[in-house]
């Protein structure tokens, strides 16, 4: 058997605004990661996937419960529709991390980068991303 658990680059990377999102993801993430050496025994694989921007309407859809969010929601909402990648792909690159039993798929360039990032320098990528969230800001 093989579990597959969603998570986001939200799951890496924190984004201002967005705590219980994040919060969630980062959850998913733990969780994957503790059960995936406990259920290794009984030939179970675990993947937790971090998606980037994908093609769908997740974003255009998700409540926004501030005012002074919805400029800075919206414009979040347009660049996954811009950039993001087809749900076909996501799902290709999911069904062979599973064939390989990868701990972990990263979705999307912007995943990768994030990620490298995030590994590479943890403070200054949290300082670009409260910059990119002021970008961002109304």
């Amino acid at each position: 058997g093989h579990i597959v658990n969603i998570s986001s680059l939200a799951g890496i990377l924190p984004v201002a605004g967005m705590v219980s999102y994040c919060t969630t993801k980062f959850a998913v993430r733990g969780f994957s990661e503790s059960i995936r050496p406990e259920l290794a025994p009984m030939n179970i694989g675990v993947t937790v996937v971090h998606p980037g921007f994908i093609s769908t309407s997740i974003a255009r859809d998700a409540r926004v419960t501030s005012d002074a969010l919805k400029a800075q929601h919206s414009k979040g909402a347009d660049l996954f529709e811009r950039f993001g990648r087809s749900p076909d792909k996501a799902a290709r690159l999911i069904v062979r991390a599973i064939q390989r039993n990868q701990q972990r798929v990263l979705v999307g360039l912007e995943a990768h980068i994030g990620d490298w990032f995030k590994r590479l320098a943890p403070v200054r990528t949290d300082a670009a991303n409260s910059r990119l969230a002021n970008l961002l800001a109304p």
